[in-house]
């Protein structure tokens, strides 16, 4: 009898937990979820297929998601390019990915706009995922290959530096999730999955694991440490082996250092992030596309190009910006040219 009245306790407990998790707006009951142990080898991205759902972790940064048939966000394209089409690649984390915006609304998809828009027959595949680092990338580069771009972009973020402080890559964590969720408890995952009490706890998770792991590069005045200057060497290692592996395949390759909202309207301190991302790239021969200028040069606030007061991930304005930055690079570096897919339409070709 007290085993019943406890579990009907319990029962009425997480459903009044879930009301009111609901209820409040600050926990979201939808996500782009990665895909499961039988899909994630068929496919070239990294998310579950065919997925469409409105996450809203709060009332003002609901945003739509669309995953494609081929695990990457965005609209649908085809496994095979088709002749006289120029892919890209496009990888990162979360600022790639489009964390807190509209499929249409992330840099990968402007760009792709942009390009078009002056002519090339471009496709741009956002590859991003969030949370990740540069060794994340580079393996799931290798997964993506597949696609044949004719041009991979790696976008750095600020704390891509310090992803690489965690003892556990992500994409060793996400391969031991997919056993996880394809095992004995998959039944149960797949029906609480959606609900904001999951949603919820893995919230907490994060957040504790955030906590708890050590910062080792809190702000560039600590760029002198002996931690930090073993997280750039890491850094550097990694890079020159992407790029190697990028080299050995012919596939060119160019780097974009994406400032966070706080270097907005401020100089730069020597020794920052940005400018030493950057000559870790000169150093290896890697082109790199510069977005705090054209950022600073908006002369817009970083409430207007990022989500603040309620997220630091860019908004639309500031997609729109680097995007046109980044399509500006590539015409004028000549980088949409000269490649195996004859990428340059005739009525581009005609203008030059």
């Amino acid at each position: 009898m007290w085993l019943v009245s406890g579990l009907i306790l319990t029962l009425v407990t997480l459903f009044l937990a879930e009301f009111a998790l609901r209820l409040s707006g600050l926990v979201s009951t939808e996500g782009a979820h990665t895909a499961s142990e039988s899909i994630y080898d068929k496919i070239p991205g990294v998310f579950e297929p065919d997925q469409h759902v409105t996450e809203r972790p709060r009332p003002e940064l609901a945003h739509r998601i669309s995953i494609n048939s081929l695990g990457f966000r965005g609209e649908q394209v085809a496994l095979e390019k088709s002749p006289g089409k120029f892919r890209i690649l496009c990888l990162g984390d979360s600022f790639t990915f489009g964390s807190y915006v509209n499929d249409e609304d992330t840099f990968p998809h402007l760009l792709e706009e942009k390009l078009r828009g002056h002519g090339i027959h471009a496709e741009v595949i956002n590859a991003g995922v969030g949370g990740t680092t540069i060794v994340d990338q580079a393996y799931f580069l290798r997964k993506a290959l597949v696609m044949k771009p004719d041009l991979v972009l790696l976008t750095f973020s600020e704390n891509d530096v310090d992803d690489l402080s965690k003892i556990v890559p992500l994409h060793v964590t996400l391969a031991a999730n997919r056993k996880w969720k394809s095992g004995s408890i998959a039944p149960l995952y797949q029906a609480v999955r959606d609900t904001a009490l999951f949603n919820f706890a893995l919230l907490v998770r994060a957040r504790y694991a955030e906590f708890r792991r050590p910062r080792a590069v809190t702000n560039d005045s600590s760029a002198g440490t002996n931690e930090s200057e073993q997280l750039w060497e890491k850094y550097e290692r990694e890079f020159e082996k992407l790029t190697k592996f990028l080299e050995s395949r012919s596939i060119p390759f160019v780097f974009a250092v994406f400032p966070s909202n706080y270097r907005i309207g401020r100089e730069l301190e020597p020794g920052n992030r940005l400018e030493r991302a950057t000559e870790v790239a000169e150093r290896h021969g890697v082109q790199v596309v510069d977005l705090l200028t054209p950022l600073q040069a908006s002369h817009l606030l970083p409430s207007d190009l990022y989500l603040l007061p309620f997220d630091g991930h860019p908004s639309r304005q500031g997609y729109e910006i680097v995007s046109d930055a980044m399509a500006s690079y590539f015409i004028s570096h000549g980088l949409l040219e000269g490649t195996s897919s004859g990428a340059m339409t005739s009525e581009t070709q005609s203008r030059r």
